[in-house]
């Protein structure tokens, strides 16, 4: 799945929010103006209308969030697995992890990634690169993308996905219920 393929499903599943809320808001009019219905029953069809379009909204809230932790499993896979896979490079780049975990700020991160892109120690170099993709550390990461190309859209496409899994106030405002 490519990030625009994410975007058009998340789209989607917002379209299936808006077209709920519509909905709700439809049969809400319907039950308040109709004169055929006790108050009791009303107010009981009214609690029941919302109560279905909120649980409606959390599921399609959790739909939006999967996919979203989906297409970022799968890009830190690709970034993952250019590391090989033999059991010696899994235990370097687990080594490496370790190493890169450690690492305090970004000039740090800049000088060991630098050093890895030397000594052509892929494993510390992909390592540090996550831990700069996860701290936004621009210049390591720019760094790494300027050797190692084939990892950089992927690391584009991650840093986009994390953008949209850290923007939880807009996705609360489109799930949110407003009865």
């Amino acid at each position: 799945m490519s990030n625009s393929l994410l975007k058009e499903q998340i789209l989607n599943v917002r379209k299936e929010a808006d077209a709920l809320q519509n909905r709700y808001s439809a049969e809400h009019g319907r039950i308040s103006k109709d004169g055929n219905i006790s108050d009791t029953y009303r107010s009981e069809l009214l609690a029941q209308n919302a109560a279905a379009a909120k649980g409606a909204l959390r599921v399609l809230l959790e739909k939006e969030k999967a996919l979203v932790a989906e297409r970022a499993k799968d890009l830190e896979r690709v970034l993952d697995s250019k590391v090989g896979h033999t059991a010696t490079d899994i235990i370097a780049f687990r080594d490496a992890q370790d190493r890169a975990d450690k690492i305090a700020d970004a000039d740090e991160a800049e000088r060991v990634i630098s050093r890895a892109l030397r000594n052509n120690d892929d494993s510390l170099a992909y390592a540090v690169f996550r831990r700069a993709l996860d701290h936004r550390y621009a210049n390591a990461v720019n760094l790494f993308a300027a050797e190692k190309p084939s990892a950089a859209e992927a690391a584009k496409d991650l840093i986009d996905v994390q953008d949209e899994m850290a923007n939880g106030m807009e996705r609360a405002m489109q799930y949110a219920f407003f009865g």
